[in-house]
């Protein structure tokens, strides 16, 4: 009787302990992929147009990549073509100067930490102030 418990216990015990071992490395292995995936979660690389023959908005965009990583200029030719990268989602925001100060011109519908972080930027240094 004893010797028929132990040959049942032998059939299913490995089969279990390789299960929940399994199992196990399984939950780990999506922990550390959740964990690698969200160990930094603040925006790397925004890209932020500005037009060429702007040399404050290139300045300040300069500046701003100097203490950060998180904007990269983009740089056209003309307003219009920073206009239609704007619509066309190749970039966030476009910086622009004016008589009276720096324009940032945000696009609508961007993911919140992109949309949130932009004008973070542009207020770092006082002439990079966006109206509102």
């Amino acid at each position: 009787m004893a010797e028929a418990a132990r040959r049942r216990t032998r059939g299913w015990l490995p089969r279990t302990a390789g299960l929940l071992l399994g199992t196990l490395a399984l939950a780990v292995a999506f922990i550390a992929a959740y964990v690698g995936a969200l160990h930094d979660p603040r925006p790397h690389d925004l890209p932020v147009g500005f037009v060429l023959r702007d040399q404050r908005a290139a300045a300040v965009l300069s500046a701003v990549r100097g203490q950060t990583d998180t904007v990269k200029p983009v740089e056209y030719d003309d307003p219009g073509a920073a206009d239609d990268g704007l619509r066309g989602r190749e970039v966030y925001a476009v910086l622009s100067s004016r008589p009276d100060g720096l324009l940032l011109t945000i696009a609508s519908a961007s993911g919140p930490s992109a949309t949130e972080r932009s004008p973070r930027c542009s207020r770092r240094r006082p002439s990079a102030t966006a109206p509102r």
